[in-house]
């Protein structure tokens, strides 16, 4: 066959792969994500799996510190840390993730049916995962949490109270719990006559090894005989949104004064009382329930946190305030072939593009001109030396001040650091997620590709959950970025050289 038969038979496939790739998406729904090993660890079928309630404070079987690690954990890419990672499976690292235990029909040996399914060694859950509570001065309630080991192995919880000590009371320290089972503990909430009348802020927290899991506590403290009530209700399509969407309330303000005006300040603010968002208004109120809807429009890079939705309404020199939580959760993340719908209108309209392009190869073949033109590549741009010193220098910086002050702050800041860098260095746009980096490298034919991708692939999820890392491992990992970036300066060193050569 010549030349342009056998172009002619290339552009015919193209086209029929490119006509059934909708049929294929549409008949490929989503089921839940299971992933069956056979023998040695041989992938035998993966579906994809969306999480539908991460940061509930429960960590389903289908949930992955990777993929929820604020319910399930932080990944830390070490076997034998008691935890087992996104890269560890029950045959790689039994000592974290367990034996791997057969399920369904068929015996366990090298070959034998059923899959595997790995299970974490120390892992535990609580319910509810979250309590907020308007209450009055003098006011006291009990909370009854409940708390399940939902790992392999039996644990001992340490139960503590964080920044709210002076209110929260528990009847356990530690609580003993086999594989597989639940215990309850009560939370006495206590307010002395004398609070102050605002919000206070903390966590119920429980630790079993490396894993530290917490409870987020808003306590709204109120005069019984105050003038004003206020009431904030998040409508409930909201109470659970993701980057870039709004989140809804009602204000109620009970009034026992009479027709008068006040300053009503709205705001959203982070769990360390960071306001995000605000406004202010002045609102007219009559005697009674006067109800005023509220809402916000959350930033686009929002990170998956509980925040707080905060009023503050002034009359008379004094301040009257009620906050509530809501939720942020992580964008939908595809983690496989299929995953919703718009993976097929995708595919539709990625088929049209194909058969446009083909349908203008083709009229170029049957009019005997040129079907391909080569485009030159162009020349990468290099990233200036003086640039990769200054990033070592932030991050050298940011040691210093982790040595005397080590907080959420820094593991923020850190991460944008480097992916500021990464953006820069490989030219990409800076608003790609660490995930969408790692995609883009593999395709890169680069050196230290894998040293690259693997440091990625080991920071992509740590900084979302509750429970701060260790300050040694976030030192470990900063010091792993310099050593990076120092491979990069003698890079750039040696093609300044080559080019002041040529």
């Amino acid at each position: 066959m010549d030349k342009n038969t056998i172009l002619m038979i290339l552009v015919i496939l193209l086209m029929a792969i490119s006509i059934a790739s909708p049929i294929f998406f549409y008949l490929n729904t989503i089921s839940p994500s299971h992933v069956d090993r056979v023998g040695g660890g041989a992938v035998a079928s993966v579906s994809v799996f969306v999480p539908a309630e991460c940061g509930d404070g429960l960590c389903e079987l289908d949930e992955l510190c990777s993929s929820c690690p604020g319910d399930c954990g932080i990944c830390v890419f070490e076997c034998g840390n008691d935890i087992c990672d996104t890269n560890e499976t029950c045959n790689t690292c039994p000592v974290d993730c367990g034996s791997c235990i057969v399920s369904g029909g068929g015996g366990g040996g090298g070959s034998g049916g059923g899959g595997f399914t790995p299970a974490l060694r120390i892992n535990f859950k609580f319910e509810p995962g979250v309590i907020q509570e308007q209450m009055f001065q003098g006011g006291s309630l009990i909370k009854t949490i409940n708390i399940t080991n939902i790992g392999i192995e039996s644990i001992d919880v340490d139960l503590s109270v964080i920044d709210l000590e002076n209110f929260i009371f528990l009847d356990e320290k530690t609580i003993y719990l086999k594989s597989g089972e639940t215990e309850q503990f009560d939370a006495l909430i206590s307010v002395s006559e004398s609070t102050e009348s605002k919000v206070f802020l903390g966590d119920i927290k429980g630790k079993a090894g490396n894993i530290e899991k917490s409870i987020p506590v808003v306590l709204r403290i109120i005069e019984e005989d105050a003038p004003f009530r206020i009431q904030i209700n998040i409508s409930e399509e909201t109470k659970v949104i993701k980057p870039g969407e709004l989140v809804k309330a009602n204000i109620n303000i009970l009034n026992s004064l009479g027709p008068l005006s006040a300053a009503l300040l709205s705001s959203i603010k982070d769990r360390q009382e960071n306001v995000l968002l605000d406004k202010i208004d002045e609102v007219d109120l009559n005697f009674g329930e006067n109800i005023f809807p509220q809402e916000f429009k959350v930033p686009i890079d929002l990170e998956p946190d509980y925040y707080l939705f905060f009023v503050n309404m002034t009359y008379g020199g004094k301040n009257y305030i009620d906050a509530v939580t809501f939720r942020v959760e992580s964008p939908v993340e595809i983690t496989g072939f299929f995953a919703e719908d718009y993976i097929v209108y995708s595919g539709i309209i990625g088929s049209i593009l194909i058969l446009l392009v083909l349908f203008y190869f083709i009229k170029k073949y049957f009019s005997r001109k040129k079907m391909l033109f080569v485009k030159k590549r162009k020349k990468e741009k290099i990233v200036p030396r003086v640039s990769i010193i200054q990033t070592i220098n932030k991050l050298k910086n940011l040691k210093k001040r982790a040595d005397k002050k080590y907080g959420y702050s820094l593991v923020e800041e850190f991460f944008k650091i480097i992916k500021s860098f990464f953006a820069k260095y490989y030219h990409f746009n800076n608003n790609l997620t660490f995930e969408e980096m790692k995609n883009k490298l593999n395709k890169k034919d680069i050196k230290q590709k894998q040293m690259v991708i693997s440091f990625i692939d080991k920071i992509a999820h740590i900084p979302y959950t509750y429970s701060l890392i260790p300050k040694s491992k976030f030192i470990g990992m900063v010091n792993e970025a310099i050593s990076i970036l120092n491979s990069y300066k003698s890079k750039a060193k040696l093609d300044k050289v080559k080019k002041s050569n040529k």
